[in-house]
């Protein structure tokens, strides 16, 4: 399917999916029983192919045909949980169902579990568990609640193991663990904060964000923690990372030029480019599939809106135009449709509009917060 196709299936919401207040994070699965089950409530067979996954936090969960399915971080019972569901409504259940505040949902590359954080054991720790919520397990568990908090879970691409950030030796730094709970292993040991890890796509480095330089700097290190290397190396704030879908570049946000911009690099650090190039805030989002756009919100016209250009900057172009703010956008994993946060009708929620910013809906009909959209992907 094309990247920049008009229109897409899951734009089609029935009134009886929006009114069960569904939306957030679009994710894939293969649960057994909604294999048979398409975006339209009907059958796989009405067509809409699924391209592989590009990112690798957001991959397939097995081998087998499967369709997507949804998963949000929504706040409806004076906590977090977090909610599943078919894209066009049905089959809504909220998987984990507890006092705690449930977050940060991101689904396994291939083992069909799902990751989370939680603060149901006294701290928040990172917990993976199959879709439908059995087989908990705390995969971080560390006994001392008031020094460990453990967040920005992501998976390893063959989804065999989880990094994630932990306070738990006094500062945060970056840790993996095998999906069971086995290995723990600490593969930073700066005194300053490195936390928002991100796998690259073949699995052999590890992407993060440090103060140790007193400044945000984005770093690469190998994946057992070998080789650390300042990317950006640079006295200006750079956050907000993502790799290619191949691997090769790298966009960030940074505000190296007096205001905060979108930029890229190689892998390696080099060939560095200000891709948004406006006197507006510009906030990287991410790639689509291919590689060849990006998309990112800027507040150039006032207020946050959500843009996408190509992978060099060129071809800008404003999707929404909401006088609210509208942030975060992500591709989905045909390139066909983008989420996005907004706060248009009175409250945070997660919309979903065609790649060219048709068929804007708003997806999560919640009435507090909807948030963290991210999509996953079936497998070829």
């Amino acid at each position: 399917m094309n990247e920049r196709t008009a229109t897409h299936p899951l734009l089609a919401w029935t009134p009886a999916a929006l009114a069960l207040g569904v939306g957030a994070t679009i994710i894939a699965c293969s649960v057994d029983d909604a294999r048979h089950v398409g975006l339209d409530g009907g059958t796989p067979d009405s067509g809409d192919p699924v391209d592989a996954a590009t990112d690798s936090n957001q991959g397939p969960d097995s081998a087998e045909a499967c369709v997507d399915r949804i998963a949000w971080r929504a706040s409806r019972d004076d906590d977090f949980e977090i909610y599943v569901a078919l894209p066009n409504g049905g089959d809504v259940a909220n998987i984990t169902a507890n006092a705690a505040n449930d977050q940060d949902p991101i689904w396994s590359p291939a083992a069909g579990k799902l990751a989370f954080v939680s603060d149901r054991s006294g701290d928040d720790d990172i917990f993976v568990m199959n879709p439908d919520g059995s087989e908990l397990v705390n995969v971080s568990d560390f006994a001392n609640a008031e020094t460990s908090t453990d967040k920005d879970p992501v998976w390893s691409p063959d989804g065999t193991k989880l990094a994630f950030a932990s306070y738990r030796d006094g500062n945060f730094e970056i840790y993996v663990v095998d999906a069971d709970g086995a290995n723990l292993a600490r593969l930073t040991t700066a005194t300053g904060t490195d936390e928002r890890p991100r796998w690259s796509p073949d699995g052999a480095q590890i992407l993060f964000t440090s103060m140790r330089t007193s400044d945000s700097e984005i770093y690469v290190m190998n994946a057992n923690g070998a080789s650390p290397l300042n990317l950006t190396n640079h006295a200006a704030t750079d956050f907000g990372h993502s790799w290619s879908p191949d691997g090769t570049r790298i966009i960030f946000t940074s505000n190296r030029a007096g205001n905060l911009e979108v930029y890229s690099m190689t892998a390696a650090g080099t060939g560095v480019l200000n891709l948004s190039d406006d006197p507006g805030s510009d906030f990287a989002g991410g790639w689509s599939p291919t590689g060849a756009s990006i998309v990112f919100y800027s507040n150039r016209e006032g207020n946050n809106d959500i843009f996408v250009m190509e992978d060099d900057g060129s071809n800008q172009t404003r999707l929404t135009t909401s006088t609210a703010s509208d942030t975060n956008g992500r591709f989905s994993p045909d390139g066909a449709v983008i989420l996005f946060s907004s706060d248009r009708d009175g409250n945070t929620e997660v919309y979903a509009m065609t790649s060219t910013g048709s068929q804007q809906t708003n997806v999560s009909q919640g009435s507090n917060l909807d948030d963290q959209a991210v999509w996953l992907d079936c497998p070829e």
